[in-house]
């Protein structure tokens, strides 16, 4: 009986289609209503993106820019002879700080037995054994309570001190 329905009332046909396509533009609004929201912040994302990385970019270029001044030869000649002078600073320094420099100037340096550096007349006399280390060699030495010779002192002349002066 729907058969001869559908055939007896035509309008019905055309109904069904307009209800049809009522509901698929509803349901095509609705999706287009819950993916808005979305959309919306993809879109605002993808606009950040892009002027964040030409920000990095620049950013970047600046950096770049920067320190490629600091590789110029003038710049990096200038850089070397300071630290050239630094350096000859240092060494000259580390030459006058040498125990041998000391040595060359006539001082010596006295070191015990078990080759410790003597710094005091009391850490002598304890030791048996010395080693005298000069510019040009070492020579060991015996310590032990042998008396000082001294030179014997001359009398003051009774004459009195001359007169430099001539009076």
């Amino acid at each position: 009986m729907g058969f001869l329905l559908r055939f007896r009332y035509p309008w019905r046909r055309w109904i069904f289609a307009i209800a049809r396509t009522f509901v698929d533009v509803w349901l095509e609004l609705r999706r287009e209503s819950l993916y808005a929201g979305q959309r919306q912040r993809l879109d605002d994302l993808g606009e950040r993106l892009g002027r964040g990385i030409a920000g990095v970019a620049a950013r970047s270029r600046d950096r770049f820019a920067h320190r490629s001044q600091a590789l110029r030869p003038a710049l990096l000649l200038r850089r070397i002879g300071a630290g050239r002078d630094q350096l000859g600073g240092l060494v000259r320094l580390l030459e006058s700080l040498d125990p041998r420099a000391l040595l060359a100037r006539g001082y010596a340096m006295v070191r015990d037995s078990s080759d410790v550096l003597v710094t005091s007349a009391a850490a002598a006399q304890r030791a048996a054994r010395l080693k005298l280390i000069f510019a040009d060699g070492v020579v060991d030495v015996a310590t032990g309570t042998v008396p000082v010779a001294t030179a014997p002192r001359r009398a003051p002349s009774k004459q009195g001190q001359p007169d430099l002066f001539g009076s």
